[in-house]
């Protein structure tokens, strides 16, 4: 069997082949739009972004933004059913478009599909044998994306009503706003089908895929609380004025990483989504442990620091994930940070977070990953701790940056487009 890499390479070079940037096509969308499954974990996320968006353009020239909605009776003929099944697989492909568009904003602070300019509906609740629409209640292959959408959805409002990029708002305004989509983002997860938000024994005997899917959505839920949050979540660790943001974000960072430990025991299916928000819960905690000031008879900073390690330890045993790899190279950069600046002995915090020594730490630990010939490349790096990499050279980065003003977007994101790795191996 091919690995993905090979897979992904051989659907990189086939595109190209077939010139589908001229030779339009659905086919070249849902190819796209499927190698996000595993382009993450792969380290080739520019790539597939700069892919996606042009699928974006050809999902367009297709017309997948406009689909009219299915006619209300039951088709008849096979020319009626065949349309009928069209529609439903363009839906499911711009359905699937708008997810990846809406849940990438936190990167680039832009997106690419505007909510005022399409008029494509949601995928119905269907079976699929016949494609008759079915109470929400009821669990089928379309549910999960349906309650994504409706997650998505609220992105572009959340980014937009921070006001003009070159002219924000003012950090009051904005906050209003973040609490504002934080609610509608309350309600939305109030609509969700019961059979996804608790564990229902008797539909999930039934559908074997029911279990995993709850416990993605747990997780990506939580994470979108987190990217609402976002842009006051570093702040919230030295300001208690949004303490509301620190609180649900630890909640938050908890929540996934409980998830990510049972799919873990479980040996459960395990998508890029999983990794890449574990990764943000365990440095959300990691910062939490940094900025509080411990008390001996209070044990969340114990528990916060041993769902970290335990969750270092679950991404370090994913040998061939690049993006776990570079989680557990950030980790470990935190960790070693951590300790340099209050020693092993004292354990006091203050909400001092070291980002100098961190990127610099973090740059030579991702170089033992990035380079293959290196004799701790994949499969040597994960057995390691952090205790083995306390002689790296942190001086070996210098940056000007000014703490008080470090804006955790541009070092988070700037942590995971360093050191790029050729597209195709």
């Amino acid at each position: 069997m091919q690995t993905a890499q090979q897979l992904f390479s051989g659907m990189v070079q086939t595109l190209y082949h077939s010139h589908f940037l001229n030779n339009l096509s659905i086919c070249s969308v849902q190819a796209i739009v499927i190698s996000t499954e595993v382009a993450h974990n792969l380290g080739l996320s520019q790539l597939n972004a700069t892919m996606f968006n042009a699928a974006v353009r050809i999902a367009e020239c297709l017309g997948l933004h406009k689909i009219k909605d299915h006619p209300s009776s039951l088709t008849q003929t096979r020319d009626q059913w065949e349309e009928r099944v069209e529609r439903e697989v363009g839906r499911r492909v711009w359905c699937q478009m708008i997810i990846q568009d809406h849940f990438a904003i936190p990167f680039t602070d832009t997106y690419s599909i505007s909510p005022l300019q399409y008029s494509t509906g949601r995928p119905l609740n269907a079976d699929e044998q016949n494609l008759s629409e079915l109470p929400t209640n009821i669990p089928t292959i379309s549910t999960y994306v349906r309650v994504l959408v409706e997650l998505a959805a609220l992105m572009p409002d959340l980014v937009d009503g921070l006001g003009p990029m070159n002219k924000r708002k003012s950090r009051r305004e904005q906050y209003e706003h973040i609490l504002q989509v934080d609610q509608k983002m309350r309600a939305v997860v109030k609509g969700i089908p019961s059979f996804l938000l608790r564990p229902d024994k008797a539909k999930e005997s039934k559908i074997p895929w029911l279990s995993i899917v709850r416990r993605s959505l747990a997780i990506t839920a939580a994470e979108k609380i987190i990217m609402i949050h976002r842009p006051f979540l570093f702040r919230s660790f030295h300001d208690p004025n949004y303490g509301h943001s620190r609180r649900t974000c630890i909640a938050a960072a908890m929540t996934i990483l409980r998830e990510h430990e049972t799919i873990a025991k479980e040996e459960d299916l395990s998508i890029w989504t999983h990794t890449a928000f574990a990764i943000t819960a365990a440095v959300i905690l990691c910062f939490e442990v940094n900025a509080t000031v411990e008390d001996p008879s209070d044990g969340k900073i114990e528990m916060y620091r041993e769902a970290v390690l335990s969750a270092r330890e679950r991404l370090a045993l994913r040998n061939h994930d690049l993006l776990a790899q570079r989680g557990v190279a950030l980790i470990d950069a935190i960790l070693i940070a951590e300790e340099a600046h209050f020693g092993t002995k004292q354990r006091k915090r203050g909400g001092h977070i070291d980002f100098n020594r961190i990127f610099a730490n973090y740059s030579t630990l991702s170089r033992v990953i990035l380079n293959p010939d290196d004799e701790m490349a994949f499969g040597k790096f994960p057995g390691n701790s952090p205790d083995e990499f306390r002689s790296v050279d942190t001086n070996e980065m210098q940056f000007a940056w000014n703490q008080d003003e470090i804006d955790f977007d541009i070092w988070f994101n700037g942590i995971f487009t360093d050191l790029q790795p050729s597209p195709l191996g």
